[in-house]
């Protein structure tokens, strides 16, 4: 059985032990710290020691975070709250904070409880600071000679170039008072001076898009019986393959150029991998675009959208022909018959969509209509190896409506 896998970095790199942190959050206000922590709590390259509070009710952020804990199966993560201080935001999920039924009836001072772990664990713990820096200055203030044990401090704070909403697609905005760092700047200052190693993510990093490369992704061997897989190919991404029935041994893998100009075909062997190229699909290919190996291994059919016609391209150099579905705009994936005598696909006219049988002259036969499937939109049909039934894929499109408070 072959199988695509898309490679990253836990697949390649050993297992690590995970490191101590505490995170200091303002938690309660925007998104932004309940994703953070969330994400934390998925981490398993992490070991949360504990969480603190800072900034304005500490103790009902506290709470929140009890409740979060809880109902996401960690409730014996240590929640720790810092010295309160006048509020200036709204605390916008106070409701949720005050109804749970988790909270706990007090909570350890986020400063002493902060001191305590860098002396339990010296040199170990990264405390990373998502919310301003009240308990980072008090604890400096209290016990710097402690303070300076950390690991390291990640911090999120500061802005360099870029401010708030700056993403590139206007003119500069330059920097502008970030949050964190403005609600307490002489503790900002004394944890700059206080010889921590410091890793600073500034408003800059937040502004960022996400525009990398995707990752090449692997084709691999796995025994139907069950076993370790094995790496057949390497590949772009995008890659999709497909292999011909018995007797036939062509198998074919369709890589996409970097330009998305061209569709590379290329055969490999599950056994010996990567083999010869075979014929490029030219053409502009940025909209979506399907294609399928015929039983036989000795024909590809194609399509580049849903503006034209079927291409079947024979694999042995032969010119290829078109196929136009008669009445039909083709929309969807495409599967060859089990006896390589015609194509399913899904068809598109007046608006509705159904599944078609369509021969190699272009004559369509309607197997199954949209409103006979209750409404939903129909993809494609694949056939069974005898050719005796077809397996139908559909989907419908449904929505929420979202109530927002306080905006």
């Amino acid at each position: 059985m072959l199988v695509l896998a898309p490679r990253s970095p836990a697949q390649v790199s050993p297992a690590a032990a995970p490191q101590k942190v505490i995170i200091d959050t303002d938690i309660g206000d925007d998104i932004d710290d309940a994703f953070a922590v969330a994400l934390a709590l998925r981490s398993p390259e992490l070991q949360i020691l504990g969480v603190t509070t800072t900034f304005g009710d500490t103790e009902t952020r506290a709470k929140l975070l009890d409740r979060f804990l809880a109902e996401v199966g960690r409730p014996g993560i240590p929640v720790a709250a810092g010295t309160p201080s006048p509020v200036k935001s709204t605390f916008t999920q106070r409701r949720y904070a005050e109804s749970g039924h988790f909270a706990k009836p007090s909570h350890a001072n986020a400063v002493d409880f902060l001191l305590q772990q860098i002396q339990r664990y010296p040199g170990e713990i990264t405390l990373i600071a998502i919310g301003p820096l009240m308990n980072v200055g008090a604890a400096i203030n209290k016990d710097p000679a402690t303070f300076r044990k950390l690991k390291r401090v990640v911090l999120m704070g500061g802005s360099i170039k870029r401010g708030y909403g700056d993403l590139g697609y206007g003119p500069p905005q330059g920097p502008q008072p970030e949050w964190n760092i403005l609600n307490d700047i002489p503790s900002a200052q004394k944890l700059f001076a206080a010889g921590v190693p410091l890793y600073v993510m500034p408003l800059d990093s937040t502004q960022l898009k996400m525009d990398g490369a995707p990752a090449p992704v692997d084709l691999l061997r796995v025994p139907v019986s069950a076993g370790l897989s094995q790496l057949v190919l390497t590949a772009r991404p995008g890659v999709t393959f497909r292999c011909a029935k018995a007797p036939a041994k062509l198998c074919v893998v369709a890589e996409q150029t970097s330009d998305s100009n061209h569709v590379v075909l290329t055969a490999f062997d599950p056994i010996a991998g990567r083999g010869q190229e075979l014929r490029p699909l030219d053409g502009d290919l940025n909209t979506n675009y399907s294609w399928d190996l015929s039983p036989d291994g000795t024909r590809v059919a194609f399509i580049r959208s849903e503006e034209e016609p079927i291409q079947i391209i024979p694999m042995s150099g032969e010119a290829r022909w078109e196929i136009s579905p008669n009445g039909w705009t083709t929309t969807e994936s495409l599967h060859w018959t089990a006896d390589g005598k015609g194509l399913f696909a899904s068809g598109l006219v007046h608006g509705e969509t159904a599944l078609l049988l369509v021969d190699l002259a272009g004559q369509v036969h309607v197997l199954w209509r949209a409103r006979e499937a209750g409404g939903d939109h129909i993809r494609v049909g694949a056939p069974s190896p005898d050719g005796r039934h077809v397996a139908i894929s559909k989907e419908n499109f449904s929505g929420n409506i979202w109530m927002i408070e306080n905006f």
